[in-house]
């Protein structure tokens, strides 16, 4: 007869399960924060202002305000 055993109810099972939501939700809230700097990058660009203002204002990186207008202006921006 076949033995039958349930991984779910594993300890080590368990205790990886919970890694990977919290990890999941690490990397969610990252992600949330990020596309709203973006958000915010995208509004001020419009609203013409310069980078190392935008820098200073949303507190990132000069680098990711260029990839934001150059993706502005292929057409690739998410609203």
């Amino acid at each position: 007869m076949p033995l039958k055993i349930d991984v779910k109810k594993d300890l080590f099972y368990k205790q990886g399960e919970k890694v990977g939501e919290t990890k999941g939700k690490i990397e969610g809230k990252i992600e949330g924060e990020t596309n709203a700097k973006r958000q915010v990058v995208i509004n001020l660009l419009e609203m013409k202002y310069a980078t190392q203002q935008i820098v200073d204002i949303v507190n990132v990186s000069e680098d990711f305000v260029r990839e934001v207008a150059s993706s502005l202006k292929q057409g690739n921006n998410k609203k």
